[in-house]
Parts: structure tokens; C-alpha cells; sequence
């Protein structure tokens, strides 16, 4: 813990508590939506369930948990000025805050991992799979490391906010560099996973739909890769002598970070649950005037044989957004493949 402050602040006793607490619970709120709207897809829809949903969902539950861990830091007076804390309150949260961080760490590396195992579904060209594994490597890698490195920063690991504690801690230079360095390769790997998608599928013959769908997964990549910057940036905060007001800045970068990558792993099966729900209102508003509409060939009217033969010309996977349509493909590959059939007899 950093020496008590003696001298009252300037703009007294303000408290960004609640904004660190409101950004944390929404962002968090939102990607528990999208994972929950991306297991549907997987689990109703294409029925069939990958590695990477597995990642994915234990990314969302490391994110919950560090949720928690904020509401506790803001009971506490996180986001006060030490000045108007009792010294209790300025251990639990930095008690609190470090929890917190422990769980970022393995959450943002799960999701990317997920990232980048669904990328490497879509490509086919062996250059670009060797690229994914090195990607794969440094994430799990790196993650690993800071992983370790903020468990072991004491040892014990209470010692590091309670002092009446005896143990062995690495110094904040020292952590903080880490730390540093840990964001730095992060935002570089970063880069690399958002282009990927879109090395792979930019030049195939899309529509303008689709591209634009790409270009809106780039920027959630872009935003995260931001976000993942500015905690970069205000690191220094950790260390400062007002912690418990200064940790904003990274708390709220790693909070965004984390949950804006999980949106946007999730994001990519949006097009076919929204295909699927329009197919399906089309063909119920087509049974119910059909139904109603008086014929005099025994209830079957003219149209109905014209309506038949069109849908059996077109398949109804056909007009899916091609960011979704190619997991569906790859899902039905994989079923298929256990019948006999090949991917274009099943699609």
C-alpha cells in the first residue's frame, strides 16, 4: 500500500465509482447477450458445438467474475480519493482491483485463442494456418506469463495489500514493466487477428452487405485493440500515491477490452439466426394466407405449385450472410461427414 495522504483534494470528495461500476456491468451485460444469442445458433440451429464456444463461454464467465470483483472494489471506495478512506478500505481495494486484473489476464487470452480457432476454420491456404499457430502460440504464451507473473507478484499473495503480512513481492517497476510489455505485444497481436478475417475473405466475390459486415468486425477489433492501448497508457495510475481514485483509467480500459472482444467473437452468427427468423416469419405468413385463401380445386390453389417449385430451386442457406454462411459450412461439413454425404450434396 502507498503512504496516506495528509492533504484533502482540490475537487473534495468526487467519486467515479459509479461510472466504473455502470461501464463494467453494460459492457458485460451486452457480450453475455451476444454469447448467449451465439450458443443458440450453435447449439438450436447448426447443432454443432466447437472449441472455441467453450473458450468463448469461459471468457464470459472469467468476465462476470471480474465483475464482481469491481462491485466489491466500488463498495469499498473505489473511484474516492484515498484522502476519505479508512486504511481497510484502501487495502480491499487494492485487494479487489488485483482480482480483478488476475481474471483479465486468462479472459482476454481465452477469446483470442476463440478468435483464432475460428479463424483457422475459414482459411484454406497453408501459409496463411502456419501464421494462426505462431499467432497461438505467442497469445497463449504471453497470457500464461503475465497470468503467473500477477499470482506470484507476492507470495504470499496477500502480503502484496495487507502488510501485516509477511512475504516476497516483486517491485512495481518491475511489475509495471511487465505489465507494459504484456500490453504492447497484445495490441501487435491484435493487429494481426482483426486483418486476418479480412485477408481471407476480402477477395472473394462478396457483397456489399457482407463487406460492410466486415468492416464493422474490424472495428470492434480496432476498439478493443484501443482500449487495450489506453490500459497500456495509464498503468503508471497503479503505482500512483491516490490509487484507490487513480485506477479508473485501467480498470475501465480492461473492462471494455475484455468484453468488446467477446461481442465480437460472437458477432460472426448474428446473420444466420436473423436468416433463419425471417425464413421462418415468410413461411408462416405464407401458410396463413394460403389457409385462408378460399380455392376451387379442393383447397389447393394455383400458386401453390409455383410457390414449390421455386423454393425447391433455392436453397434456403443460400442467401446467408457469407461471414455466418461459412461456419454454417463448415458445422454441416462436419455433420455430413458422418453420413456419407459430401458438402455440396448437403448444402
Amino acid at each position: 500500500m502507498e503512504p496516506e495522504i495528509h492533504t484533502p483534494p482540490a475537487d473534495g470528495d468526487y467519486n467515479r465509482g459509479p461510472t466504473i461500476m455502470a461501464i463494467a456491468v453494460v459492457s458485460m451485460a451486452l457480450a453475455f447477450i451476444c454469447v448467449c444469442i451465439r450458443l443458440f445458433v450453435r447449439i438450436r440451429l447448426t447443432k454443432n458445438l466447437w472449441w472455441d464456444d467453450g473458450l468463448i463461454v469461459g471468457g464470459l464467465l472469467l468476465s462476470i467474475t471480474g465483475v464482481v470483483f469491481n462491485i466489491l472494489m466500488v463498495a469499498n471506495g473505489g473511484g474516492r480519493h484515498q484522502y476519505y478512506l479508512t486504511k481497510m478500505q484502501g487495502q480491499k481495494v487494492l485487494q479487489y482491483n488485483t482480482l480483478f486484473a488476475i481474471c483479465n489476464v486468462p479472459c482476454v487470452c481465452l477469446v483470442k485463442v476463440a478468435i483464432l480457432l475460428f479463424i483457422y476454420r475459414l482459411q484454406n491456404s497453408k501459409r496463411i494456418a502456419y501464421f494462426i499457430h505462431v499467432l497461438l502460440f505467442l497469445t497463449i504464451t504471453v497470457g500464461l506469463g503475465t497470468f503467473l507473473l500477477m499470482v506470484f507478484q507476492c507470495v504470499p499473495l496477500n502480503a502484496l495489500w495487507d502488510h501485516t503480512v509477511e512475504g516476497s513481492c516483486i517491485s512495481r517497476e518491475d511489475y509495471g514493466d511487465v505489465s507494459v510489455a504484456q500490453g504492447v505485444i497484445y495490441s501487435v497481436l491484435d493487429l494481426f487477428i482483426t486483418s486476418l478475417p479480412v485477408i481471407i475473405l476480402w477477395k472473394v466475390q462478396i457483397d456489399k452487405r457482407t463487406k460492410i459486415g466486415i468492416c464493422v468486425l474490424l472495428g470492434l477489433g480496432l476498439l478493443a485493440t484501443a482500449f487495450m492501448i489506453m490500459r497500456v497508457v495509464y498503468y503508471e495510475q497503479l503505482a500512483a500515491a491516490d490509487f484507490t481514485f487513480d485506477c479508473w483509467g485501467v480498470d475501465i480500459a480492461a473492462q471494455l477490452e475484455q468484453n468488446i472482444c467477446i461481442i465480437a467473437a460472437s458477432i460472426p452468427t448474428f446473420p444466420y439466426l436473423f436468416k433463419t427468423w425471417k425464413r421462418t416469419i415468410k413461411e408462416r405468413s405464407y401458410g396463413q394466407s394460403s389457409s385462408k385463401k378460399p380455392s376451387l380445386l379442393g383447397g389447393h390453389s394455383f400458386s401453390s405449385k409455383g410457390n414449390k417449385s421455386a423454393a425447391s430451386k433455392k436453397h434456403p442457406y443460400n442467401d446467408i450472410t457469407l461471414l455466418s454462411n461459412i461456419t454454417v459450412k463448415h458445422d454441416i461439413e462436419q455433420q455430413s461427414s458422418h453420413g456419407g454425404k459430401s458438402l455440396d450434396e448437403s448444402w
